[in-house]
C-alpha cells in the first residue's frame, strides 16, 4: 500500500555551513592521503630503479 506523499508547509532548507565544513575537512584529508601515496609510491620507485640495497624502504 502506497500512502499519499505528505508536503509541510514549512521546507527543511540544508544545512550550508555544515556541508562546506565536512567538504573541506574530506577534501583536505585526501589531499593528504594522495601526498602520502605518492611519496611512498616515488620513495619505491626510486629504490628499485636504482638497484641499491642501502635503502631504507
Amino acid at each position: 500500500m502506497v500512502e499519499d506523499v505528505f508536503i509541510s508547509a514549512k521546507p527543511v532548507s540544508p544545512k550550508k555551513t555544515l556541508l562546506l565544513t565536512l567538504d573541506l575537512v574530506c577534501g583536505l584529508m585526501a589531499g593528504i592521503l594522495w601526498v602520502l601515496i605518492a611519496d611512498s609510491l616515488l620513495e619505491a620507485t626510486e629504490c628499485a630503479g636504482a638497484g641499491r640495497q642501502d635503502c631504507e624502504c
